[in-house]
């Protein structure tokens, strides 16, 4: 990530003076581009901006348009929206959905260059434009198109937080949609799960720490906790509503959305819309909530709704947080301090003292600790000491099937390495707060995915070393406890036919099978909790790139 300008002052940025200078250096970017020069070979390199994540009120800002709360303020398409007049005396600017008219005209970029200077001729806002942005003179920018739709603050920030707002608030108790009394049940259910150590926080709770949450914290309550969580709290329809909501989002946030998630998000994410005002209020239906509409497109154009999020952007504002101590001259702190972190490749190309290096080295990699005992296998190995281990003949007759031959030694592991993330076992118990050792797999029996807990990893070979780490044939393999799905859905009754597919409704069933770790495709997300009916609830990652 390129820091391109930092903006100090109490109050917004103007930004026809702020993004003179980026503007120009992103048309040299488009047409003369950057000359540089890699072991002898010379290179000419172009960069062209397509797409502007934000915020919707800095969206407005950089698109010069109006704000959220006004007329025309969709960037996608002509709704005006209307004003709404609240209990309270106050009014908040809505978007209603027409089911006979679900699609006002679409914006153009065209049409929005032409509402820019008639804004500017006639010294007034023309359909929410109030005169040109600087990313209007980009070739590369498509001022419609580009203007993406930042899931972090609309989707979890926004809508997300809005709903779990309306379901435990006090102030609602009254309501149909209410689970305020649940509130203590919804508590403990959350403090009960485990989930995987690639997810940073564990549960916390809603009486306390809502308040509190991050759109981190909201984005593993709507893919894996709310549902789990609310499945017999919520009455049916709510709960088949929200599903709509979360397999919509869902679709849109995987590794690869096909045409046909696009096409059930949209089916799905319009029923959301157009139930909202019936079952929560008409006052809810604001600019995020109009956004949901467009999604579809946008992931059509630009792809999945993580590749353009603010989260990265939030997470360099943390760092950005560490660049300064105190309260005087914080923007000379940081400018300081950027400068030495942009020019650290050159500082470092003159170190040539190997103690320096080797701290640098070990700083920047500081979280990697655990200890490899032995080499790569096929992107896994173990980690720790070994253990050697009689398996049952039922296993020992398992294993041989698996791996194609009768090994003379193996040896046990509680943890492994694999495909650059770290595997637990349930045999690990120095871990109590996570659950890292439920996965999905490939079964080799069965010929089908399964899912299962990994009870411990088994490392064998066809040697006869006496060492436990040699440069022999090794194979590593998991000894697994099989999961049964035993619900076609996590909705009960389920008159929509809204399946949520990835969450999966399943039981134990103590049936141990033997796996090469090769076939172990992912870890999932395990929800279990005390009164689940015995039910757990497996839900998998939507993609591997985006972090948490």
């Amino acid at each position: 990530m390129i820091l391109c300008g930092l903006w100090f002052g109490e109050v917004k940025p103007f930004m026809s003076l702020f993004t003179k200078p980026f503007t120009k250096s992103l048309k040299q970017l488009e047409t003369i581009g950057i000359d540089y020069e890699v072991d002898g070979t010379s290179y000419l390199t172009k960069g062209y901006l397509i797409c502007g994540p934000a915020d919707l009120p800095a969206k407005s800002i950089v698109s010069n348009c109006n704000q959220f709360n006004g007329k025309y303020s969709c960037m996608r398409c002509m709704h005006p929206g209307e004003t709404f007049k609240t209990n309270k005396g106050g009014c908040v600017h809505t978007f209603p959905y027409d089911a006979s008219k679900p699609q006002f005209d679409k914006r153009t970029f065209q049409s929005c260059i032409e509402h820019a200077f008639t804004a500017i001729r006639d010294q007034k806002t023309t359909n929410g434009i109030k005169g040109p942005s600087f990313l209007m003179a980009l070739k590369s920018y498509d001022f419609v198109k580009s203007n993406s739709i930042d899931y972090m603050h609309g989707v979890l920030l926004g809508i997300t937080k809005l709903l779990i707002k309306l379901w435990i608030s006090s102030g609602f108790s009254d309501q149909k949609f209410s689970v305020s009394k649940y509130v203590e049940i919804i508590d403990e259910r959350l403090l009960q799960i485990k989930p995987p150590s690639f997810i940073t926080r564990i549960p916390r709770t809603l009486s306390d720490h809502f308040k509190y949450w991050k759109a981190s914290e909201l984005r593993l309550w709507l893919y894996y906790y709310s549902l789990p969580v609310m499945f017999d709290i919520l009455t049916p329809a709510y709960l088949m509503h929200y599903a709509c909501f979360v397999q919509g989002i869902y679709l849109l946030s995987t590794d690869c959305v096909t045409t046909d998630d696009l096409k059930m998000s949209q089916s799905l994410l319009s029923y959301f819309v157009h139930m909202f005002p019936s079952l929560y209020g008409e006052r809810y239906v604001t600019l995020n909530m109009h956004s949901l509409l467009h999604l579809t497109e946008c992931v059509e154009d630009l792809g999945p709704l993580w590749v353009y999020s603010c989260f990265p952007f939030e997470n360099i504002n943390g760092v950005l947080m560490e660049l300064f101590h105190g309260t005087q001259n914080v923007e000379l702190q940081i400018i300081s301090s950027v400068n030495v972190l942009q020019n650290m490749p050159d500082i470092l190309r003159n170190i040539d003292d190997p103690t320096i290096l080797k701290f640098i080295d070990k700083m920047k990699h500081k979280n990697l600790h655990h200890k490899i005992s032995a080499g790569t296998l096929s992107g896994s190995c173990p980690i720790g000491a070994g253990s050697n281990i009689n398996l049952t003949e039922d296993l020992f007759g398992k294993l041989v099937t698996e791996v194609n031959f009768k090994p003379s030694k193996v040896f046990t592991y509680k943890r492994i390495s694999h495909r650059g993330f770290i595997l637990h076992s349930a045999a690990y118990t120095r871990v109590q707060v996570r659950n890292t050792f439920t996965v999905k797999f490939y079964n080799s029996s069965s010929k089908q995915i399964s899912y299962g807990i990994i009870a411990y990893f088994i490392l064998v070979k066809k040697c006869d070393c006496m060492e436990k780490i040699c440069h022999c044939d090794l194979v590593l393999a998991s000894v697994i406890e099989q999961y049964k799905e035993v619900k076609p859905s996590i909705l009960d009754p389920n008159f929509l036919f809204v399946q949520v597919p990835h969450i999966k409704v399943a039981t134990k069933t103590n049936i141990l099978c033997v796996i090469d770790v090769s076939k172990i495709i992912s870890t999932v997300v395990n929800v279990d909790f005390e009164s689940s009916h015995g039910y757990h609830f497996l839900c998998e990652v939507p993609n591997l790139l985006e972090s948490d």
